[in-house]
């Protein structure tokens, strides 16, 4: 009992320090980008944003709640290969991931809100809530595999990202120590599986997860290529390089969906590119609103109904008793 509540209070002031640390990085770049910040028209990025026509934006809603229903597959892989007492209909695992993975994007905590609430929702159903446990622990850990992948094409020059790395030299470090993340994370689980039933699962949980970063990446192109047209062209693997490197720093600050730090770098990365500033905060904040905001509220309305039945069943089952 005193090692839960040892644990626990660990948990907080872990998530405590990650908080302050990712406040104290925004607001060290938000004061180093601040003069890039403050030449911003933001009436130009109010009328850019309403002059989108309303299939157009409707469509970009669409990609992005596709992109949240995605990370589904982590769910369907993992519940393949530990004990459950029934089996669980698609409707039911594709609910609990969206809900889990729209919230967390949000609410993050780093991915505790998504790892207890999966554990809330597929207890019911484990046979092993050891292997549950760790099963979730997994999904946790591989989500990063996908984005040490590009980290590592982004180094190779595939995705070059010297538009933004080069002036600011902390953030090829940053890159640097991405790259090991994939391999190092291969090497334990293929070495020693956490989960015996499938040796090759964390391989196939990176490939999802890479599935999950470039699809993010390429909607932000996307939206970009919306706004600018054809001037893309020719800069699409410089403009994902870019994302991917803001993507990195983002993560390392800690901050629920890298807010303010992906944000501030994409731009700066940009306009090195050659892309106007409004342009491209334009481009963030729709797909912020796309992939993070929309997805947030209806996973909020499917937990708000989730513990509605929960209530409801206990409701019946005591009346029953009685």
């Amino acid at each position: 009992m005193k090692d839960s509540k040892k644990q626990k209070y660990s948990n907080i002031i872990k998530t405590l320090v990650q908080m302050i640390f990712g406040i104290i990085i925004v607001t060290m770049l938000f004061s180093y980008f601040k003069k890039e910040i403050d030449k911003l028209d933001f009436n130009k990025i109010e009328m850019l944003i309403s002059n989108l026509g309303v299939y157009t934006f409707l469509f970009i809603i669409l990609l992005g709640i596709v992109g949240i229903a995605i990370l589904s597959f982590y769910d369907f892989l993992v519940l393949r290969v530990i004990p459950i007492k029934e089996s669980l209909k698609y409707t039911k695992v594709f609910k609990v991931s969206f809900m889990t993975n729209s919230l967390n994007m949000i609410l993050g905590f780093g991915g505790i809100i998504g790892a207890g609430l999966r554990y809330y929702c597929y207890k019911p159903y484990s046979k092993d809530n050891k292997s549950l446990l760790i099963a979730i622990g997994m999904i946790l850990i591989s989500m990063l595999s996908g984005l040490s992948m590009l980290a590592i094409l982004v180094v190779l020059d595939f995705l070059p990202g010297a538009d933004l790395y080069s002036d600011y030299s902390i953030f090829y470090y940053f890159l640097l120590l991405m790259t090991l993340f994939l391999p190092i994370y291969l090497f334990i689980n293929m070495k020693n599986p956490k989960i015996k039933n499938d040796r090759y699962l964390s391989i196939k949980l990176a490939i999802i997860s890479f599935l999950e970063w470039i699809y993010a990446a390429f909607l932000v192109l996307f939206i970009l290529y919306i706004f600018e047209g054809s001037f893309i062209f020719g800069k699409e693997s410089r403009i994902l390089g870019v994302i991917v490197v803001a993507s990195i720093a983002g993560l390392l600050s800690m901050v629920p969906g890298g807010v303010g730090t992906f944000d501030f770098l994409v731009i700066i990365g940009l306009k090195n590119l050659g892309f106007k500033g409004e342009i491209v905060a334009a481009t963030i904040f729709v797909y912020r609103l796309s992939y993070y905001v929309v997805p947030f509220i209806i996973g909020t309305i499917l937990f708000i109904i989730e513990i509605l039945i929960q209530i409801f069943r206990k409701f019946i089952s005591k009346k029953e008793g009685i």
